[in-house]
């Protein structure tokens, strides 16, 4: 069953804030404000059951590959 990410859960006992620690300059920020990645959820849902656990938003997983795509760019000097 495809999740949807209403908002940020609590992951401690004290709520975290994020974008607290992100500077306001930025590439998350940045690419935050632009990009749209809303159609994911309706590309990939015929993969999902209808039954059983929650999974994993599409749009958090799609954020995720993208930031690990350009740390792997940033770290690798290209």
């Amino acid at each position: 069953m495809m999740g949807h990410q209403n908002e940020q859960r609590e992951l401690m006992v004290a709520p975290v804030n994020i974008f607290s620690v992100i500077p306001q300059d930025h590439i998350v920020r940045k690419l935050n404000k632009v990009l749209d990645l809303s159609f994911v959820r309706k590309e990939v849902a015929g993969f999902y059951g209808q039954k059983g656990q929650e999974g994993v938003d599409p749009v958090v997983i799609m954020k995720m590959m993208l930031l690990l795509f350009w740390m792997i760019i940033k770290v690798s000097g290209n």
